[in-house]
């Protein structure tokens, strides 16, 4: 990655939301698909919020938690996604899973896999996220932790 875009405006309630653009940043061609890849949050980032901004209409009171995201290089085909999210018990947090086959938004989806929790996250967790997938008809998973703001 070469570099990262990100803006931030606050929303009409006073809340703060931010973009981060990982996709226009990336090396064309690489060779290594492992440095290409963006997690999100990062593996073992601490200090995650907790609440998500999403409409999710899953969600049954529509605080949802802040999402997870994987994005390939732009013309990668994902398939086959599987998805989870635990806390440090092992208890698996219910997600909407956005991937290229169930997306949340067409529009929006690109190359992308997104865990969406339908309730706010708990604060000063951490959770793990397992991911599995067909990345290009090559098998993909990668597993990694992130703690949330106290």
């Amino acid at each position: 990655m070469n570099r990262l875009g990100i803006g931030c405006a606050e929303n009409r309630d006073g809340n703060w939301i931010c973009v981060v653009d990982a996709v226009h940043g990336r090396t064309a061609g690489s060779a290594d698909r492992a440095v290409a890849v963006v997690l999100w949050p990062a593996p073992d980032q601490q200090d995650v919020p907790c609440q998500g901004f999403d409409r999710i209409d899953e969600a049954p009171d529509h605080e949802v938690g802040f999402p997870v995201s994987v994005t390939f290089p732009g013309q990668t085909q994902l398939r086959k996604v599987r998805a989870a999210l635990t806390d440090a018990a092992g208890h698996p947090v219910d997600v909407r899973i956005s991937s290229p086959e169930q997306p949340l938004n067409a529009k929006l989806q690109g190359a992308s896999i997104g865990l969406h929790p339908l309730h706010e996250l708990r604060s000063g967790r951490t959770y793990t996220v397992s991911l599995s997938a067909s990345v290009d008809g090559t098998p993909w998973k990668h597993r990694w932790t992130f703690t949330t703001t106290k």
